[in-house]
């Protein structure tokens, strides 16, 4: 018998949390590797669950990763039949081999956080059968798996929202006129941006770097362009800009139509092209003061009701129904 079964013998099994565990492959940061931290730390705050994590051997530090503060978590070993209920992401069903096929005996939560799912020719289309809870980060993700009819379990939206560091970030001067995330597009970023030189604008782009430093130079700037890739299933850069206080020009990108309004909250160039991006930052440079702050009092609306609340609300519910 394990040291936990022990336990709950002992205690009897009303009295011993639910072990919640978490799987991770992390190599280097990514936007979806915050957004799995920040369920991690959500449902780590909840009564009754016991969190755990477990970083592949080929994993960078968790010391360098966003669950740095969950290193007395971490599991040495890999014993997923020892979990009650198993949070999966990604490609985490690699872990998961499907002649053990475990999901029918545990509850699974997975969490979707991109369109590529949907696509039948990349690797995360076959794992729609392995049943699951499916948490989608946006109404069009849940609706691009809901189109495949091949969802083996229920899918439940629960937005994307933004973290504690954007809400803790002191504030900052706005120094720079023009940031341009470039992390996802950084051939258009340079195209775009030496086309706002030109006309005497300060442009700073920004490239991957360490998380403060990030939100901290979307904070210095008046307006941001944000770029996606040309579908995603949410892209938090552009709402955590609008939580900053600046400006946002972000083009479409499918899954962030439920938060980007445009000339409501942002503005949303009328093609995914340098040429277009250009126009919509004119554009936007050039607003009356009043057309200004309403556009930034209806992005800073925008980012309050994207609250780290919802989320919280979102998974007590499923976890309940579980």
């Amino acid at each position: 018998m394990s040291v936990r079964s022990a336990a709950a013998a002992e205690k009897g099994l009303s009295d011993v949390a639910k072990r919640v565990l978490f799987y991770r492959d992390f190599r280097s940061l990514q936007g979806g590797h915050i957004v799995h931290a920040q369920y991690m730390r959500l449902l780590a705050a909840m009564p009754g669950y016991d969190v755990r994590l477990f970083l592949t051997p080929e994993s960078a530090p968790i010391a360098e990763s966003p669950w740095a503060t969950f290193a007395d978590r971490l599991e040495r070993t890999w014993n997923p039949d020892e979990a009650d209920i198993h949070f999966v992401a990604g490609l985490d069903w690699r872990a998961y081999p499907r002649e053990h096929a475990l999901e029918n005996e545990k509850p699974f939560i997975n969490l979707i956080q991109g369109l590529r799912h949907a696509d039948q020719e990349n690797a995360l289309h076959a794992f729609l059968d392995r049943r699951a809870v499916r948490i989608c980060v946006s109404d069009e993700v849940r609706a691009a798996l809901e189109a495949t009819g091949r969802c083996n379990g229920p899918l439940v939206t629960i937005p994307n929202a933004l973290t504690r560091d954007v809400a803790e970030l002191p504030g900052v001067r706005k120094e720079v006129s023009v940031a341009i995330v470039a992390i996802k597009q950084p051939a258009l970023a340079e195209e775009v941006a030496e086309a706002l030189r030109r006309t005497g604008l300060d442009v700073e782009v920004v490239h991957r770097c360490e998380r403060g430093a990030f939100l901290e130079r979307l904070a210095r700037a008046r307006l941001v362009v944000a770029l996606p890739l040309a579908r995603e299933g949410f892209y938090l850069p552009a709402l955590e800009a609008m939580a900053l206080g600046c400006i946002v020009v972000c083009p479409d990108c499918v899954g962030n139509r439920g938060y980007c309004h445009d000339g409501l909250n942002c503005m949303v160039p009328r093609a995914y092209t340098a040429s277009a991006i250009v126009d919509a930052v004119r554009a936007a440079l050039a607003l009356s003061d009043d057309a200004r702050s309403s556009l930034l009092s209806a992005a800073g609306a925008t980012a309050t009701a994207h609250g780290e609340g919802r989320i919280a609300a979102g998974l007590a519910k499923v976890l309940e129904e579980l």
